[in-house]
């Protein structure tokens, strides 16, 4: 509930610039760095048994991308997480690479509303002391947020992501042993960014 309260007052703070012009960018088309800091929640299920786990966590983000206008851009993203109370000595980490497609509304002014969509890999490692376990698959990345024109080569911005995640390979490395073989999960990863663009 707190997040829907927090989504819909960002959205109402967003809306209230929606007419204010924006700084005018470097050029309609050309290469975009940007950096995400985040927080979140990953889920994973085990369809033959049942087993769900969960927790809450935080990490970066890096996205390089290329805008063909205004409106319409692709991008290369990493995002990496981490995560440590799911049990004492027990660390998890996520991370995903995935290609984009992003969306601009309004995009000649202040408060710029996108979505996002596309596809990746995704990963989810768990460090013990007595070995390390990696679950591994494909992710459908959807996601939308605000983009605030502060300058003219450079935006702030608030997003959500949310990851689709279908695991179909578990790696386990015990003692130097490696073993590998075949999984079905589903699971999902929910991120809440602030976000950092700068435009070339």
């Amino acid at each position: 509930m707190r997040h829907v309260i927090i989504a819909i007052a960002t959205l109402a703070l967003a809306l209230s610039f929606s007419n204010v012009r924006a700084q005018e960018r470097p050029s309609d088309k050309g290469t975009s760095l940007a950096l995400r800091l985040s927080g979140g929640e990953f889920r994973a299920t085990d369809t033959l048994t049942g087993t769900r786990i969960s927790d809450v966590g935080g990490g970066l983000v890096f996205t390089a991308g290329y805008d063909f206008n205004r409106v319409f851009g692709l991008q290369l993203e990493f995002a990496g997480n981490g995560f440590s109370s799911l049990a004492p000595g027990l660390d998890a980490t996520t991370g995903s690479l995935s290609i984009l497609m992003q969306y601009r509304f309004l995009p000649d002014h202040f408060a710029r509303p996108y979505l996002r969509a596309g596809l990746g890999g995704y990963s989810l490692g768990f460090n013990d002391p007595l070995g390390d376990v990696t679950v591994s698959g494909g992710t459908i990345p959807l996601g939308a947020g605000f983009e605030f024109g502060i300058a003219r080569h450079f935006s702030l911005g608030i997003e959500v992501m949310h990851y689709i995640v279908s695991y179909d390979e578990v790696s386990v490395e015990l003692s130097g042993v490696g073993l590998t073989y075949d999984v079905d999960a589903d699971g999902s990863q929910t991120n809440f960014s602030l976000v950092t663009i700068f435009y070339f």
